[in-house]
């Protein structure tokens, strides 16, 4: 497969943003496949003289898209295919599955050439800015499939998400109009995943060996009649309990419990320890020694940064440190900052245009202080007040306000004279006549207050980008 041509041979290919092209091709020579730090392949590419010609442009292995032949010739299609070895990077994958389906704008209008659907004049098109709808999206392909009720996804291995909660305090779902006297005495108000744990280790000593994420491993859950039952065959399902909050007090720590203790008959059994019963779990946890130090926060960022994206993780350690006793702040950064600059890292590289950039950490912990000071202000904190690294007084902010940005980023000299060139020939005579008054009240340094009017689709932002490129050329 080969990408383009694009760039300077073609600067209306969809790749092209700012002028460049956003898949970063052509690609380097490259005399071996390496990996890069963070993980990234970096494929063998030589100079060996061949080439391709595609729309009148000689093409060589540099734009040689990544690509799996077998693939290729069975779907006859262009199928990208990249090779992934580092584990962070699944997380970018969980972003397609919640991103819901695919989404179309479309409008309607009556031009002179349509014909009304009722007898009268004929409508006019309309001169203002056009009323759409913003849609659902439906290929062909996808409305084919459905159908046929072929199937959409599936996952392995399959997941149990099992409910924590305190005594007493289950979620219980009912319909409208239902009697609640009845309800509270159902096993919809008084049988959960937890509670009926409790029973099953109550029954089975063999049932006592798992731990409550261990459990359906080896038991199902039947919810029709809400209880455990032994699995006939062996399966690979896994448990997952629901994510608790720092801040929810017990019920996290309750959390914490689950993950150790095996064989629990009751909340009490829980709060037990070397024959000792404690009167919160916050106490249990102290006991079994769950939160030496910071332990308990060190137990939750491994957990987070395995599925939680950057600016999650950076929410996460902001709430831990403004609303939860923390031992020793600095330690727990340390530990896991590196975690927080993701997004940091990949902003980098696509505004110096380097998919290859390997930022120092010195840069990264930087803007990544900046940010921390934002989302420490948010929470009505100070990142002064806590033992992190001190935040330089100036720093480049790549990921501030965009318009701000845009005004303020610099374009290569050559850039803007061929662009304000370009912009300034296709200006129409209303349109030049504004730009020159504008163009020679700024140079004069003369100040003024100039109001432009148009509909909308008459070229008002046009004729402001040209302005704002031919001065800054």
């Amino acid at each position: 497969m080969i990408h383009g041509p694009c760039g300077d041979y073609n600067r209306r290919c969809p790749c092209m943003k700012n002028d460049r092209c956003s898949k970063k091709f052509p690609k380097t020579y490259q005399d071996e496949t390496v990996v890069d730090a963070f993980g990234y392949t970096l494929y063998r590419r030589r100079n060996n003289g061949r080439f391709v010609v595609k729309s009148g442009v000689t093409l060589d292995s540099r734009s040689v898209v990544p690509y799996n032949m077998q693939l290729l010739k069975k779907y006859n299609a262009h199928i990208n295919v990249e090779w992934c070895n580092k584990t962070h990077m699944i997380k970018y994958l969980f972003k397609y599955v919640t991103k819901g389906s695919d989404r179309a704008r479309i409008y309607f209008e009556l031009t002179a050439n349509t014909n009304n659907a009722s007898p009268g004049p004929q409508i006019p098109p309309p001169n203002e800015i056009r009323e759409y709808i913003d849609a659902r999206y439906l290929s062909t392909c996808e409305a084919l499939w459905r159908i046929f009720e072929f199937d959409i996804h599936f996952r392995v291995p399959s997941v149990e998400r099992l409910a924590v909660h305190l005594p007493a305090k289950n979620i219980v779902r009912y319909e409208s109009g239902t009697d609640l006297q009845t309800l509270l005495l159902s096993r919809a108000a008084n049988k959960t995943m937890l509670t009926e744990w409790f029973e099953t280790n109550l029954k089975y000593s063999d049932a006592r060996l798992l731990t409550y994420c261990d459990f359906p491993r080896e038991w199902s859950w039947d919810v029709s009649i809400r209880c455990w039952r032994r699995r006939r065959l062996s399966s690979a399902k896994i448990g997952r309990m629901y994510y608790v909050h720092p801040t929810a007090g017990e019920l996290y720590y309750l959390r914490m419990l689950l993950m150790f203790v095996s064989g629990a008959t009751s909340f009490v059994d829980i709060r037990t320890f070397e024959n000792t019963v404690y009167e919160t779990f916050r106490e249990a946890c102290e006991a079994r020694g769950l939160l030496e130090g910071d332990n308990e926060w060190t137990l939750l960022f491994d957990e987070a940064v395995v599925s939680a994206s950057a600016s999650q993780l950076r929410q996460l350690f902001v709430t831990i440190v403004v609303h939860c006793p923390v031992c020793n702040v600095r330690a727990l950064f340390d530990k896991y900052w590196i975690y927080f600059t993701d997004d940091i890292h990949r902003g980098l590289k696509e505004a110096l245009g380097n998919p290859h950039y390997a930022a120092p950490h010195e840069q990264l912990l930087t803007l990544l202080l900046r940010k921390l000071a934002d989302t420490f202000a948010n929470s009505g904190a100070n990142i002064a007040d806590y033992d992190l690294p001190i935040l330089s007084a100036r720093v480049d902010d790549l990921f501030g306000n965009r318009l701000i940005d845009d005004e303020l980023r610099p374009e290569p000299l050559l850039l803007c004279d061929h662009a304000a060139a370009a912009a300034v020939s296709q200006l129409n005579a209303e349109q030049r006549f504004i730009f020159e008054m504008l163009i020679e009240s700024a140079l004069a340094c003369s100040p003024g207050l100039f109001f432009v009017c148009g509909h909308g689709g008459t070229g008002k932002t046009f004729l402001w980008n040209a302005i704002l490129t031919h001065l800054r050329s």
